[in-house]
């Protein structure tokens, strides 16, 4: 939105399981609420490819820049991906992530409204 090249590392076809931050504030509730006490992958167990997430990005903003692919670095996965049995299994959900309404949200600014502390 500042003019500059969107930048893909290592390759388009690298992707990432993305979840949105609501989600994880779901999990959090919801692990406090059983009062979990084991560690749980928050997560959709779907992979996005990078290109997926540029596509995304300039169909919410209209925005179609160069795009540059550089190196990435010896250190990132070329594929996350959740296991999300337990996700499942503990919390009774699995996260879902729409590139779309995620990309729409921070395009605009939208904030997530803070919780009342209690």
């Amino acid at each position: 939105m500042r003019g500059e090249p969107i930048e893909i590392l290592g390759s388009s076809q690298r992707s990432r399981d993305l979840t949105d931050v609501r989600d994880v504030v779901e999990a959090i509730i919801r692990a406090g609420e059983r009062r979990v006490n084991t560690a749980v992958n928050v997560g959709t167990g779907v992979g996005h490819r990078l290109s997926e997430m540029v596509r995304a990005l300039i169909d919410v903003t209209g925005i179609d820049g160069d795009i540059i692919v550089t190196d990435a670095r010896p250190d990132e996965a070329p594929v996350t991906l959740a296991d999300t049995t337990r996700c499942g299994q503990v919390l009774g959900f699995v996260p879902s992530t729409d590139l779309h309404d995620i990309v729409s949200r921070v395009a605009s600014g939208e904030r997530v409204p803070m919780m009342a502390a209690s």
